[in-house]
């Protein structure tokens, strides 16, 4: 085998390897689990360069650039625009810096959710208009080459990702030198789940919503704080389940589908990023009595400070430390669980996602009794 990305098992699936390429023999492909995976079928073709293994955030156990902790700041923040602001999934910061940027005469790397192929995808937005797509968080694996792929070194961009995407984005651009054309903005991340589970789940609604139209994968149709709800405007029926209904968010909260990766190799919980801005919601008790949405947004450096400038006019900003804006996040990977390889097997297979669910409970409950026993005193 030759010394190319193909070496690699169970990596972060970022697609920045595919541009990286110079021979273009590099392509993301969905593997049987769910989760994206970069493929090389002409090896033949390889030149042995190395660029996409230099590139590879996965490849690395050090971050491509680590923050200088006294460089950060932290704020509160949303957007003036009520519109945009009930719109999104927060604060509407994500949309807003997109919106600077295009209005700078730059374009936007972002992410929609296409209803037909049943993914997100990253795609390049260059008018406010084609910004509209990106509205919103998504809580499945991206297909990052489609946006990827139209990145041009000569032209300038607010690139957005998860920080693993962020991460080998930013060793992209110190490789090639075209860092004075690049915002990196990354996201605090929970995990990525198995595509199958979203898959699965839309199948099995389908009698009830029929051709799925739009999706929200977080609704504040009950207020902000209660947001993980998946609302579906089907053609036979307009769906809303809270987190307590829906058996996609059931599972993914059991931690048990998640990309490998998420488990062992992820560093990037808390500050930990080589992103020049990043924002999440902002949990914890500083807004806690706050239901419209409410954005922690991180600036890493200078870069990020500047974002933060051109947004003023249009956003609120209150300084927070860094102990409110980490406040609830979470500190480290979640767990792995034996019931990973379970449940995937039963995505692959058709099996109802209720009976999947009810048997890692289950489970759970049988290696933790005490978990059990103490909810129901609390009961």
């Amino acid at each position: 085998m030759k010394d190319n990305i193909s070496k690699l098992k169970d990596c972060y699936g970022c697609g920045v390897c595919v541009i990286a390429c110079p021979k273009k023999i590099i392509d993301l492909e969905l593997n049987r689990d769910g989760f994206y995976s970069p493929v090389i079928h002409e090896q033949d073709k390889c030149i042995d360069c190395g660029i996409c293994l230099d590139i590879c955030a996965y490849n690395h156990d050090e971050l491509a650039t680590p923050p200088n902790m006294a460089d950060i700041k932290a704020y509160g923040c949303w957007s003036k625009d009520e519109s945009v602001r009930q719109e999104c999934t927060t604060g509407g910061l994500g949309y807003e810096i997109a919106r600077s940027a295009i209005n700078d005469n730059e374009k936007a790397c972002v992410v929609k959710y296409d209803v037909d192929k049943m993914r997100a995808e990253h795609y390049i937005a260059d008018s406010i208009e084609d910004l509209q797509s990106a509205r919103g968080s998504k809580y499945i694996p991206s297909y990052t080459q489609s946006g990827f792929e139209q990145i041009k070194k000569d032209e300038r961009y607010v690139v957005f990702g998860l920080p693993c995407q962020i991460d080998s984005m930013r060793r992209y651009i110190k490789r090639f030198k075209i860092e004075r054309n690049m915002q990196l903005v990354d996201l605090l991340c929970y995990g990525a789940p198995s595509l199958l589970l979203w898959q699965r789940y839309l199948e099995e609604l389908g009698d009830a919503t029929g051709k799925v139209q739009q999706v929200k994968f977080r609704s504040k149709e009950y207020g902000w704080h209660n947001s993980a709800c998946v609302e579906i405007e089907g053609e036979k029926r307009h769906l809303i389940q809270d987190a307590k209904n829906s058996l996609f968010y059931g599972l993914f909260f059991t931690d048990s589908c998640l990309n490998k990766c998420c488990h062992g190799k992820c560093k990037y919980k808390q500050l930990s990023s080589s992103a020049d801005i990043r924002i999440g919601d902002f949990w914890g008790k500083k807004y806690a009595n706050n239901d419209q949405g409410v954005n922690v947004l991180i600036s890493f450096n200078e870069t990020g400070d500047g974002i933060v400038e051109k947004l003023k006019e249009r956003c609120v900003f209150q300084p927070a430390t860094l102990e409110e804006a980490m406040d609830k996040q979470m500190p480290g990977n979640a767990p792995s669980t034996p019931f990973r390889r379970f449940l995937l097997w039963g995505f692959r297979h058709g099996i109802k996602l209720k009976m999947l669910l009810n048997i890692v409970k289950l489970g759970i409950a049988l290696q933790h009794p005490g978990l059990v026993l103490n909810k129901i005193a609390r009961k």
